[in-house]
């Protein structure tokens, strides 16, 4: 793999991984002040996010490139 794409994907899967806790505070705030429909779409979102990175991840494994999460 092209070592520059391969870098970019790497930081795909930080930035996923990134949203992932974001939406995950999200959630929590929104739970926490009694809006637990919020709440819970959040949480499906941050699930969404953590689906994108774990398929990045595994394309890069698939395609034998170093996965480095930093």
């Amino acid at each position: 793999m092209d070592k520059e794409i391969g870098n970019a994907l790497n930081r795909q899967v930080i930035d996923e991984l990134d949203s992932f806790y974001l939406y995950l505070q999200m959630a929590a705030w929104f739970d926490a002040n009694h809006l637990p429909g919020f709440g819970s779409w959040l949480r499906q979102q941050a699930h969404e996010e953590v689906s994108h990175a774990q398929t990045i991840f595994n394309y890069l494994i698939g395609r034998g490139a170093t996965v480095c999460l930093g």
